[in-house]
């Protein structure tokens, strides 16, 4: 057993300027008299998407499909507080900001957007560990309840995807947390400070003795934001037990977020020139409570067939304030519960001597939705009630087979151009060329 305490110093952010000069190749070394270069061969990149539960990997060549995958080290060094921002990262994905706050900005893939903003029209579906987090009355995603820091990779999927439920027309983010991975035990606390008040706290443990593992981990983040009445204050668990024996594996995960996060939202052009730190309808704020709960099991049957269960449990009460200038200021109560689960099974095998992988599963989901809105002016008065039930049923069936492979170029290797720090993070994405570094080639 070896055991790791990191102590995570102090970062003071401040604004800066990233400097980005052309970068100029190095002339290469020469190699002695009758020497010959070996070609570089980079590890074969793998994914489990495009399934609605994780299965065996395929190799992204074998993905019919654009795929981004970051891993979570990645996403994070970017030192982007949302995940919305590490996302612009990527190509493609474009950011708007309609509450003022930088928790709940609207994430964009080539115009189809996710956003928080109730009403607006929503083309993306996130999942977390195979739950699909999009909220069931009007599709929008609440991105302050994920966890950045508890990501063990990323995957997004774009174009329409039907395997992952409806209103998936402008892509997927796939989430997958992270879980002890043996042989380290360890314990890291982390401490940031910045301006506008900004502060973070955070510890985490996790460790693995086999056939268990666990991973732990707690977060604190609050800021006064550089606009009037603009604070956030986001806290988080996560918390996910492992048990990996031989052919089996099965997680248990809990999430539970609190959040209180207020809305300067967008100012008249007027407003705007004389201070754009000021506050049109001073006092809106969002403050959700959730608790998420996922069950999943993976059963290997031999090299060729698996079979895939996941269930999962997601309770949100989300209270809402807006101000109004000319009507009577309104509160909403929104409590949603969740529940369901999915069954999947995978098959792989040879057909007409060509590799070939079914997914076949079937999906259930209930949610059931009140929301009651006040209005506030001298007494609270309640101006509606609604209530919404909703169970549903998607039975899904995917192959992917292999119908030509090597006929035009031999690929083994990846070559991937050099980016400047600050700018952007190392990403797989199957529209890389993959290709040996062999001087033999033609260039």
């Amino acid at each position: 057993m070896r055991l790791l305490i990191v102590l995570g110093c102090a970062v003071v952010a401040w604004p800066g300027v990233f400097l980005s000069l052309p970068a100029r190749a190095q002339p290469p070394t020469p190699l002695p008299q009758g020497a010959q270069e070996e070609p570089t061969r980079l590890p074969e990149v793998r994914v489990t998407a495009p399934a609605r539960l994780p299965g065996s990997p395929l190799p992204l060549s074998s993905v019919p499909a654009t795929v981004d995958i970051v891993p979570g080290d990645q996403l994070r060094a970017t030192g982007a507080m949302t995940l919305q921002e590490a996302l612009t990262r990527l190509p493609g994905v474009t950011l708007n900001d309609q509450q003022g706050n930088s928790w709940q900005m609207d994430l964009s893939f080539r115009g189809f957007r996710s956003t928080s903003v109730t009403g607006e029209s929503q083309g993306l579906s996130v999942f977390v560990d195979g739950v699909r987090i999009n909220e069931p009355t009007v599709e929008e995603v609440n991105f302050d309840l994920l966890p950045l820091d508890d990501i063990e990779r990323l995957e997004v999927i774009r174009g329409p995807a039907a395997v992952f439920g409806r209103n998936t027309l402008g892509g997927v983010i796939n989430i997958i947390t992270r879980r002890g991975v043996p042989p380290v035990y360890e314990i890291v606390p982390e401490v940031e400070g910045g301006s506008f008040g900004r502060q973070k706290y955070r510890l985490r443990l996790g460790g693995a003795s086999a056939p268990l593992d666990y991973y732990l981990a707690g977060t604190f983040f609050r800021e006064d934001g550089w606009r009037d009445v603009s604070a956030s204050r986001v806290g988080r668990i996560f918390a996910k037990i492992g048990w990996k024996s031989g052919a089996t594996d099965a997680t248990l995960s809990y999430q539970r977020a609190e959040n209180r996060i207020e809305q300067p939202g967008s100012l008249p052009l007027s407003d705007l020139q004389r201070d754009r730190t000021q506050n049109y309808t001073s006092g809106d704020f969002f403050k959700p409570l959730m608790n998420l709960v996922t069950l999943s099991l993976r059963q290997e049957a031999g090299t060729d067939l698996a079979l895939s269960l996941s269930g999962f449990g997601r309770w949100l009460d989300a209270e809402q304030f807006n101000v109004n200038q000319l009507r009577a200021n309104t509160r909403s109560f929104t409590a949603t519960t969740s529940a369901g689960g999915t069954v999947q099974l995978s098959h792989e095998t040879t057909a007409l001597g060509r590799a070939n992988r079914l997914v076949a599963g079937v999906d259930y989901a209930h949610h059931s939705s009140q929301v009651r809105v006040f209005e506030e002016e001298g007494e609270r008065e309640l101006e509606s009630l609604v209530r919404d039930n909703q169970n549903s049923i998607g039975v899904y069936l995917q192959d992917t087979f292999d119908i030509a492979r090597t006929c035009c170029r031999r690929a083994t290797a990846s070559s991937s151009p050099p980016r400047s720090a600050g700018i952007g993070f190392d990403t797989t994405s199957m529209t890389e060329a993959r290709r040996a570094i062999d001087p033999a080639l033609p260039a």
